[in-house]
């Protein structure tokens, strides 16, 4: 009865009144239950014609933008269920017109610093930047014009950065040469005011509140500005950087003032750096907002010794801080006396001597001018070149690691002739032969014994007939003295002579034989123990490069001082020993022994000092004597396990020099050394072939130079967008 009155009112309600409160309470609740009784919070509410559909959504609280990602996901089904519904699954045809709707209503644009950024950051060509616009024009995204783009770029570089043609010396053996060299008139792209950029810098970083001085590694009063250069490629740059940053070494951070195509000879070095010698002057002498500007210079150990006017990394007084000869190296510091430091004064003092005492005999430097042979190039007092601890770590760690081959390929001669020897009594005594280490070896053996069988062989059928030659020499000498007698002429003495060159031709043959004989032996590197230790650096994804002279990186030098990887390296002789036959003597085992045992001791103690030298972050007083003493120890160390091993220029920078200058800055020299340096080049062979389509060289290097500095801008660079550094699995 009460449904139908109900049903009533509802057909006589007028449907702009407002329902009754207590009929609206009823109808709700029953709504209510039938959306809780569907699976899919739906219901249907008959009508006159078609039944109305009632779906259930969440009540939002608060907007999109203040919830977290997991009810923004939440909301995000409850909009495709929606979607779904109305579309009788088919919402794609409603997203893609959804998608149109939302771009026409919010147009984005790419303001001018963050179109450069985005340039520079994905390294796009003007060109590749006009066909990437044409594809944001269509999804209503609009790009800062080039025309603009290229105004904001000329505003932050200025009209600072020139090129032009300089002549430069190539070497040449054809026809047009002289003397091997020839001269040419080559790019040179240079940075005509470099005081003024490094001012600009400093106010745009000072803007932009990002200058540090390190936790006083600076002084409060100080700016650092490193100096320094490297050859990569064809290509010779030098580069500016400034300390007060974060990450002095950063690619942003390291900008180049000078670069050419030519071979980094003195003599290009000294036409190309002539006008900045005045500017680091004048550098030097400027403050910036009352503090004074500190210049220092990085580099590799060739270089330096080029700017410093030092003969070479060869000369008898090769190093380019100390006056310490080649000869005093092999000593410890506790047996000799320090070599007096290199100053901008007695570098032009021993010049002097070299072109009046010596006139300019590069033999005689080393009694007159202590291996100096020319004028210091630039103006940075040698106490402030900053010692290249990079190229000092990897240089002494390739030297251990060919120490270390070397030992292991000596020791594959010793199982190769023990083997060989015992192949030969074996099949001398018609015996099975011993198992052999593997394949490769074991035909290595086989070979050199059939070898060794052979020359035996033929050097006993030579002495038996050199026995034969020499029993008929005394018959023909009798010959002879009766023919001398009688004196009548026979052919005996023809027949002597032919028996003499016979016996000098069967012992050069014997001697020959023997010879090889005695030098048989093993390729270097291709027995089972010294060929195994690339098997061990593969394993822990350490390469060596394919050229100069198959150095390390710096990041191999790195994983090769993990703990882990030490102990395969020093373990790995006695580990390839202990996997061969029973019949290996014991002496071969007690040498792999001592290479375990040696080479556990020196890796470690390297991968101490690689650490201390080679970090970033500033050392107390108790780590900076730890230090010291991790540098100690590895030179005991060294000159105790190698004695017959020299102790070269890096050896001597690492004793005598890296610990004067980690006590001076109170910090390892990570911030300061040359790895900048060695990584533009990554970035610089990027551009070189973005840039290679321009024809004209001089223009190429022109506008090379030009995206370089656009790159490190400050303003740029704050407009990159990073993504997250991914965890990778060591």
């Amino acid at each position: 009865m009460a449904c139908t009155i109900l049903m009533e009112a509802a057909k006589q309600h007028d449907k702009q009144a407002n329902i009754p409160e207590q009929i609206e309470k009823v109808t709700d609740r029953w709504t209510w239950l039938k959306l809780k009784k569907d699976q899919n919070k739906m219901a249907f509410i008959k009508t006159a014609g078609m039944p109305a559909k009632i779906h259930q959504i969440t009540n939002a609280r608060k907007p999109s933008t203040e919830i977290t990602r997991a009810y923004i996901k939440q909301r995000t089904g409850e909009i495709n269920s929606l979607r779904n519904i109305i579309s009788l699954d088919q919402p794609q045809i409603h997203l893609q017109e959804e998608i149109q709707t939302y771009a026409l209503q919010a147009s984005i644009k790419l303001d001018t610093d963050s179109a450069l950024a985005m340039m520079r950051h994905v390294r796009l060509t003007w060109e590749q930047l006009r066909k990437l616009r044409r594809y944001f024009s269509s999804v209503n995204t609009t790009v800062a014009s080039e025309e603009s783009m290229r105004i904001r770029r000329n505003q932050l570089l200025g009209d600072n950065i020139e090129g032009k043609l300089v002549p430069l010396v190539f070497p040449d053996t054809s026809a047009k040469g002289s003397n091997g060299f020839a001269v040419k008139e080559t790019p040179f792209v240079y940075v005509k005011d470099l005081p003024k950029m490094v001012l600009d810098l400093l106010d745009r970083h000072s803007q932009a509140n990002t200058l540090t001085w390190h936790d006083g590694m600076i002084p409060d009063e100080e700016i650092w500005i490193k100096i320094g250069g490297d050859k990569g490629g064809k290509m010779m740059k030098m580069f500016f950087q400034l300390v007060n940053v974060s990450n002095p070494n950063s690619e942003a951070n390291t900008r180049m003032f000078s670069c050419f195509e030519a071979k980094d000879s003195v003599i290009n070095m000294d036409l190309t750096l002539e006008g900045f010698n005045e500017q680091l002057e004048a550098l030097m002498n400027m403050t910036w907002q009352g503090k004074k500007i500190r210049l220092l210079f990085f580099g590799d150990l060739e270089l330096i010794d080029k700017i410093y006017g030092v003969l070479g990394c060869n000369a008898v007084y090769p190093c380019p801080y100390c006056e310490t000869s080649y000869a005093d190296f092999q000593l410890s510091l506790q047996d000799r006396e320090a070599g007096r430091l290199r100053t901008q004064a007695n570098i032009k003092e021993n010049f002097e001597r070299y072109t009046t005492e010596g006139n300019f005999d590069k033999r005689k430097s080393k009694k007159i001018s202590k291996s100096i042979v020319r004028e210091p190039m630039l103006c940075i007092e040698p106490e402030n070149v900053v010692v290249p601890s990079l190229h000092v770590s990897l240089g002494i760690f390739k030297r251990l690691y060919d120490l270390l081959e070397e030992e292991c390929n000596t020791l594959d001669n010793t199982i190769f002739n023990y083997q060989v020897e015992c192949e030969e009594e074996a099949s001398q005594d018609s015996q099975d032969s011993q198992d052999l280490v593997d394949n490769n070896f074991t035909q290595t053996i086989r070979s050199a014994k059939n070898r060794l069988h052979a020359l035996k062989t033929s050097i006993q059928k030579k002495e038996a007939k050199l026995e034969d030659l020499i029993e008929d020499l005394p018959l023909q000498l009798l010959k002879l003295s009766q023919v001398e007698n009688d004196k009548v002429p026979t052919d005996d003495d023809d027949a002597l002579q032919d028996i003499i060159v016979k016996q000098q031709c069967l012992r050069e043959q014997i001697a020959q034989m023997q010879k090889e004989l005695d030098e048989l032996k093993m390729a270097f590197g291709s027995g089972p123990v010294s060929s195994g230790l690339d098997d061990v650096l593969q394993k822990h994804h350490i390469r060596r490069q394919a050229y100069h002279g198959k150095t390390f990186t710096g990041n191999h030098v790195k994983k090769a001082c993990q703990p882990e990887v030490i102990e395969d390296l020093a373990k790995h002789a006695l580990d390839t020993v202990n996997s061969m036959n029973d019949h290996i003597p014991l002496s071969i085992f007690r040498t792999a022994s001592e290479i375990k045992q040696k080479y556990t001791r020196i890796l470690n103690n390297f991968a101490d000092v690689h650490y201390v030298i080679n970090t970033s972050n500033n050392l107390s007083d108790e780590e900076i004597e730890k230090a010291d003493i991790c540098i100690k120890e590895f030179m005991m160390s060294y000159r105790l396990l190698f004695p017959n091993s020299r102790i070269s220029l890096k050896l001597h920078i690492l004793e005598d020099h890296a610990m004067q200058q980690i006590r001076r800055f109170r910090a390892g020299l990570g911030r300061l050394n040359e790895q900048g340096g060695e990584r533009a080049h990554k970035e610089q062979n990027r551009e070189e072939a973005i840039h290679s389509n321009i024809q004209n060289p001089l223009q190429r290097l022109l506008a090379m130079m030009r995206a370089h500095h656009t790159t490190c801008c400050p303003e740029v660079q704050a407009k990159f967008q990073r993504g997250k550094k991914r965890k990778t699995e060591e």
